[in-house]
């Protein structure tokens, strides 16, 4: 009998514990002011579309701003368009003259994949990361499971 009680207060005080982990989990955060999340909300064809700008991470935590490059140097934004119909996926496009255009990282043996944008005529336009002193780098992909 002694054994049924502790077993009894110890199921009792771990359900309280977790529920009022989840009540604290659950409380608002303040949000942190040097964080700024460029989104626009759009409704298309009765499907709201929230558009993110892309952004690259440097391995020391930097943050970058992604363009599209052509091939006269004309640049282009990178957006992330996610529909209310589809919460896990998101579309990663370029926008390039009123269009947007696919993003993909095309395949090859290499560790490291380029990421391209592809135009309706098979252009292939470059995704590149620009620094704040004006540098342009790849933007790259990998393989992760």
């Amino acid at each position: 009998m002694n054994s049924f009680k502790h077993t009894y207060i110890a199921t009792r005080m771990a359900s309280v514990l977790v529920i009022f982990i989840l009540i604290i989990g659950c409380n608002k955060r303040k949000s942190n002011d040097n964080i700024k999340v460029d989104v626009t909300v759009a409704v298309k064809d009765n499907v709201v579309e929230t558009i993110w700008k892309v952004k690259a991470r440097l391995p020391e935590g930097g943050i970058l701003d992604v363009k599209a490059i052509d091939s006269d140097g004309n640049v282009y934004d990178v957006k992330a368009i996610q529909n209310s119909d589809q919460s896990s996926l998101i579309d990663i496009n370029a926008f390039v003259n009123g269009r947007f255009l696919p993003v993909k990282v095309l395949d090859n043996e290499d560790q490291y994949r380029p990421v391209k944008a592809i135009d309706t005529d098979g252009t292939i336009i470059d995704i590149k990361a620009l620094t704040p002193d004006g540098q342009i780098l790849d933007v790259k992909g990998v393989r992760q499971s």
